[in-house]
């Protein structure tokens, strides 16, 4: 499972990627039931309850009026989106299907309409029909400076810390990859280390950061070791990085 949308104080949406399903979880009771799609029959078509299939579904983000949310389809590269019913069903649609491939992160800006696509190499900037690079190049690598000569290696998920400054977990380089659109640069926040080190961005290391979750003024990581957290998200690049244990970590679902 990788992306989620937090319901209500006990329920959570998630993104059962290896089943091609999306799943409803209630914390409180324990239980977890399938939302919509088909569990273990990945497909691509669009429709309501029991039509509706996905392949490989990676993140979600609530989309525009928060009655509907976007999915992140890695197996039908197609961005997905969903509408909410007045009785909690669900319809299914795709919203962008051209100029993707392994797509993983979404990140939504409602006050100019615009949607940002981290794929297997580059960030891609969507407003209406419009589609536009704005990181990365059609070439896997690694490299900071300009967003025109900038370098990716399978961005996962993406966030916006600012309107202007996106996050992305670069998975294949082990780093964060912080870009800012109005400066025109790409940054590394801590770099790739098989031993995960803590510390200043200068020194920390991540190994194969995945996923980020955005709370208050704390960010937080999903490596292959665990989550890491950055407490100030406006300090990037001041702010150490330490670990972050979830209380109760013994729930299985």
């Amino acid at each position: 499972m990788f992306g989620f949308l937090q319901l209500n104080a006990t329920l959570i949406l998630v993104a059962d990627f290896d089943n091609h399903c999306l799943r409803f979880i209630d914390w409180q009771t324990e239980v977890t039931w399938v939302a919509i799609g088909k569990c273990q029959s990945m497909g691509y078509v669009d429709g309501g309850d029991g039509v509706a299939t996905f392949n490989r579904p990676f993140s979600l983000i609530w989309y525009k009026d928060m009655v509907s949310f976007l999915v992140a389809d890695y197996g039908n590269d197609a961005v997905r989106l969903v509408n909410i019913g007045d009785t909690e069903t669900f319809q299914v649609s795709t919203l962008v299907s051209t100029g993707l491939s392994g797509l993983a992160g979404l990140s939504y800006i409602v006050s100019e309409d615009i949607l940002f696509v981290s794929n297997s190499h580059y960030l891609l900037r969507v407003k209406g029909q419009e589609e536009s690079i704005l990181a990365g190049s059609i070439d896997y690598g690694f490299a900071e400076g300009s967003l025109a000569d900038a370098a990716l290696s399978a961005p996962r998920e993406i966030i916006h810390v600012t309107d202007d400054v996106i996050v992305a977990a670069d998975q294949g380089n082990g780093r964060l990859a912080v870009v800012n659109s109005r400066m025109d640069y790409l940054l590394s926040v801590c770099l790739y280390g098989e031993d995960e080190r803590n510390g200043y961005p200068t020194t920390c290391q991540l190994y194969e950061p995945v996923s980020l979750f955005l709370k208050d003024e704390q960010l937080f990581i999903g490596t292959g070791y665990g989550i890491k957290r950055i407490a100030g998200r406006r300090k990037l690049h001041s702010t150490p990085i330490n670990n972050y244990t979830l209380g109760n970590t013994n729930r299985k679902f």
